[in-house]
């Protein structure tokens, strides 16, 4: 660690986001800015490791039982609603899509459809790039409820889950 940085914090506004794809029912191109630049806020997910006891005689030791990518928790990403509902509606028909086994997504191929990377990039005070978290072949798992309020005309958000395989976290010396 270098000792002569000033000692900053870090603050939860100090990221972005960018989507590497996003999976289409009709397999046309999806207009990218309506999720990279209406991501409300992450939630990144917790990381741990599952220990297993075993005991021998009078002693008792923990050793790790984590795979690589088993049991990882999900990230979830709340979007702010486009005025055209196009970011809702592409995930929606993605999640009904595979929910009924609709043409137009090959199941047997369900690996090839997911989004390859999901990097949110971690800026320091003066938004230079520090760090990123890569996850990788992503997954929706879950596309939240949209909360329409009569007589409110403030934003209106959803939130989606994600699996993934794996998370990399990416840092950058300064």
């Amino acid at each position: 660690m270098n000792n002569t940085l000033p000692m900053n914090r870090f603050h939860g506004d100090k990221w972005t986001i960018a989507f590497s794809n996003m999976p289409s029912v009709d397999q046309q191109k999806i207009d990218m800015r309506l999720f990279d630049l209406y991501v409300k806020n992450i939630v990144l997910p917790d990381f741990f490791v599952e220990t297993a006891n075993s005991e021998f005689m009078s002693e008792s030791s923990r050793h790790s039982m984590s795979r690589t990518n088993d049991n990882l928790t999900q990230l979830t990403i709340e979007f702010k609603v486009d005025e055209s509902m196009e970011n809702y509606y592409d995930i929606y028909e993605w999640i009904q899509a595979l929910r009924y086994h609709k043409d137009g997504i090959n199941i047997s191929k369900f690996k090839d459809n997911t989004i390859k990377s999901i990097d949110v990039f971690m800026l320091d005070n003066q938004k230079r790039t520090r760090g990123k978290l890569r996850f990788t072949n992503s997954i929706i798992t879950n596309l939240g409820a949209l909360t329409l309020n009569y007589g409110d005309s403030s934003e209106v958000t959803f939130a989606c889950s994600f699996m993934y395989e794996e998370a990399k976290l990416i840092r950058q010396d300064g």
